[in-house]
Parts: structure tokens; C-alpha cells; sequence
């Protein structure tokens, strides 16, 4: 009489709800995914890392441990340990340890070390290390060591490391190190080294090293076009600035 081995099996959803602990060299297969898992005696279900991850059949893509392990979607790219770990929506790529790591938007870019690492926004972009690690909004780009860190505002943009760090304002540019580090307010424009640093004001502009300062371009002083030559800007409609 012939014998038959059948794997322990279940779907995703109800491995992930149950969380077992499977016995050192215990396989656990998914029927609904294909994928599977090999226990070690001590680890938890949803900490083990699925063996051969690569392409899954809704092609999203997984390399790494525990890489778009949970409730991945189609077309998502997760490469490094943990990157898109929880709820990577699709199309979205998360390269890079902790990267994406939970909640990462729609078509967001997150690359580098704990980049876009908590709620990245749809077509969000961070790149370096912990750019746009936290709520970074949608059509944000930060770019840089801790560029647009945390709370970074709707389709605004830090270039260079710390750039727009803390709640920079929507639609607000900061460019330089250090630039509009601090409660950039919307729509206003930082340009150099801690240009715009603290608190700079909606509507202003601070161009230069260390323009603006602390509290920087904050009263409206309605100054017309005013015209550098040496760098070619012109600068219409705005209620402060700072230059130099």
C-alpha cells in the first residue's frame, strides 16, 4: 500500500492570524501563494522568512528577511531585511533594511536604510538613510541623510542631509544641508547650508548660507521683483525674503 506526505498547509490570512511556532525543520505551506516556510523550533510563523522568496504569482518581488512579508501587493518591490514588511501597496519599491517598512503608498520609491520607513505616502520619494522616515505626504520627495524625517508636507521637496527635517510645509522647497530643518512653513523656499534653519515663514525666501537664521523671514515685508543677476532668479509675489 503506497504511502502519501502532505505538508501542513493552510492559507496565508489564517498563517498569519494563528502565528504558530513549527518544529526545527517543520515545513508550512501557503496554498493560496505557494509559498512556504521552514520552522526552527522557535520562531513565530509571521517572523519566519519564506523560503526562496523572489517573484510571488501577483508579481511583486520579495529578497530579504521578512521582506514584504505581510499583505505585500501586486507589482511591489521589497529588497532588504524587513523592507515593505507590512501593507506595501503596489507598485511601490522599498530598497534597503527597514525601508517601506509599514504602510509604504502607492507607487512610492523608498531607498536606503529605514527610508520612507512608516505611512509614505502615495508617489512619495526618499532616498538615504531615514529620508522621509515618517508620514512622509504625498508627492513628497526628500532626498538625503534624514531629509524630510518626519511629517514632510504635501509635494514638497528637501534636497541634502537634514534638509526639510521636521513638518516642513506643503509645497515648500528646501535645498542644502540643513535647510528648512525646522517648521518650514508652506510654500516658502530655502536655498544653502541651514538656509530658512527655524521656524521660516509661509511665502518667504532665504538664499544663502545660513539665510533666514532662526526665525527667519517671518514678517511680510511685500517686496517686489527682485532680480539676481548672478544666479539668474527672478522672484515675483512674495511676502519676505531673506538673501545672503
Amino acid at each position: 500500500m503506497a504511502s502519501r506526505i502532505q505538508l501542513r498547509r493552510d492559507t496565508a490570512n489564517n498563517w498569519s492570524n494563528n502565528n504558530p511556532t513549527l518544529q526545527q525543520g517543520e515545513p508550512g505551506f501557503e496554498t493560496d501563494t505557494g509559498y512556504f516556510k521552514i520552522g526552527d523550533g522557535s520562531t513565530a510563523w509571521n517572523d519566519l522568512a519564506y523560503i526562496g522568496a523572489g517573484t510571488k504569482p501577483n508579481d511583486s518581488i520579495a529578497i530579504g528577511n521578512n521582506a514584504g512579508n505581510n499583505s505585500q501587493s501586486c507589482q511591489a518591490v521589497a529588497i532588504g531585511y524587513y523592507a515593505g514588511y507590512d501593507s506595501q501597496s503596489g507598485g511601490s519599491v522599498a530598497v534597503g533594511e527597514y525601508s517601506g517598512e509599514y504602510y509604504q503608498g502607492y507607487h512610492s520609491v523608498a531607498v536606503g536604510s529605514c527610508a520612507g520607513n512608516c505611512n509614505q505616502s502615495y508617489v512619495a520619494t526618499a532616498v538615504g538613510r531615514a529620508a522621509g522616515y515618517y508620514s512622509q505626504a504625498v508627492g513628497a520627495t526628500a532626498v538625503g541623510h534624514l531629509a524630510g524625517y518626519c511629517c514632510q508636507g504635501y509635494h514638497s521637496t528637501a534636497v541634502g542631509r537634514k534638509a526639510g527635517r521636521y513638518s516642513q510645509g506643503s509645497y515648500s522647497v528646501a535645498i542644502g544641508a540643513e535647510a528648512g530643518q525646522y517648521y518650514q512653513a508652506n510654500y516658502s523656499i530655502a536655498i544653502g547650508g541651514g538656509a530658512g534653519y527655524e521656524y521660516q515663514g509661509a511665502n518667504s525666501i532665504a538664499i544663502g548660507q545660513g539665510a533666514g537664521g532662526i526665525y527667519g523671514c517671518q514678517i511680510p515685508c511685500n517686496v517686489g521683483p527682485i532680480r539676481l543677476s548672478q544666479v539668474g532668479l527672478i522672484l515675483e509675489s512674495i511676502d519676505s525674503a531673506c538673501i545672503g
